[in-house]
Parts: C-alpha cells; sequence; structure tokens
C-alpha cells in the first residue's frame, strides 16, 4: 500500500493589516457607501423636484403672460398675471413693471399705478420712468447722478426746467451725451 500523504487542515489567516482590517470591516464599509448613495439619491431626488416646481411656476407665468398678451392686454387677464407676483417673489418686480406696461398699452394707465408702486430693485428706475411717462410725477433730477437711463433723466429734467435751470440741464447734457438723440429733439425744440 501507498502511503497517502496527509491533508494538512490550514486556516487562511490575513496576512497583512489591509487583509485583516477588510476582513473585519467590509460588513460595514458596504453599508456606509450604500447609505452614502442612499443620502445622495435623495438629495438629487429633492434638488430635481425643487427645480421643476420653480420651473413649473416659470411657465405657468409665462402662460399668464402670453394669454393676457394675446387677449389684447384685456384688464381682467393682466390682473391675472399681476396677481402671479405673490407667488413668484423673485419676479415680482418684472411682473409688476409688465403688468403696469400691459396696463398702458390697454390705454388703462389708472390700473398701472399700484404695479408701478410695487416695483423695485433693478426695475424700479425702469418703473419710474414709466410713471413719468403715464403721470408725470417723476422728479428726473434724482436719477441724473445714479440712474442707468441718464440720458432719458436729462432729457425728462430739461424738459421740466425752466430758465437758467433749463440752459444748465441743456449744457450738462451735451456735455456727458453729445451724440443724443434726445439732445437733438431738445435742441429743435428750443431753436
Amino acid at each position: 500500500m501507498s502511503k497517502r500523504k496527509p491533508v494538512i487542515d490550514i486556516e487562511e489567516e490575513p496576512i497583512d493589516k489591509v487583509e485583516h482590517f477588510l476582513a473585519k470591516n467590509l460588513k460595514k464599509m458596504i453599508i456606509g457607501l450604500a447609505g452614502v448613495f442612499v443620502l445622495f439619491i435623495i438629495g438629487y431626488t429633492f434638488t430635481k423636484l425643487d427645480n421643476s416646481k420653480d420651473s413649473m411656476l416659470v411657465n405657468k407665468v409665462g402662460m399668464l403672460e402670453l394669454t393676457a398678451m394675446m387677449n389684447n392686454y384685456e384688464t381682467a387677464k393682466v390682473a391675472d398675471y399681476n396677481k402671479s407676483a405673490a407667488e413668484f417673489k423673485d419676479a415680482a418686480s418684472y411682473i409688476n413693471l409688465r403688468s403696469a406696461q400691459m396696463y398702458v398699452l390697454s390705454n388703462n394707465a389708472k390700473d398701472a399705478a399700484e404695479p408701478l408702486s410695487k416695483a423695485g430693485g433693478e426695475m424700479k428706475e425702469l418703473a419710474d420712468s414709466l410713471k413719468a411717462d403715464t403721470e408725470g410725477k417723476i422728479d428726473a433730477k434724482a436719477y441724473i447722478a445714479s440712474g442707468k437711463l441718464t440720458s432719458v433723466w436729462y432729457y425728462r429734467a430739461c424738459l421740466d426746467a425752466t430758465g437758467a435751470e433749463k440752459q444748465k440741464l441743456m449744457k450738462d447734457f451735451e456735455t456727458a451725451y453729445p451724440k443724443s438723440e434726445l439732445l437733438k429733439q431738445l435742441k429743435r425744440w428750443n431753436g
């Protein structure tokens, strides 16, 4: 008979520290990675839902604006559009200004006063410009120094002024905007 080699039962043991650490903590690491992945998916989903909600609101406001325009700025449609400013606070100033413009285009300037008074931020100067066109109760000189529509405000201030004040404003206007068409108009009217 032949001799059989004895079978030695050797249990594999981790050789170095990394294998030992992995063997000991593999389950915890997999659970941790799965948790981070689930949190990422949840955060991504909420972000997409929030963006979708904002997008739907923007689309709604756009549809209201388009509806008002297609109905020849009918007062009820413009009022619905103006009410959307309460829902979409980030664009409330734009919506108020645009509503006022629609009222003016429909020959309903008296209804434009309320939205114009609510317009603020970057739209404030444009709102005041439209208010000056419809009501004429804006001090144009207040915007000459710091406004973005400075040439328009010079023009309005010159129209409102008389005598020496008008001559000074015309000179300042000509210095600041020598090639302005508005300045040319003023010179034509004043001879």
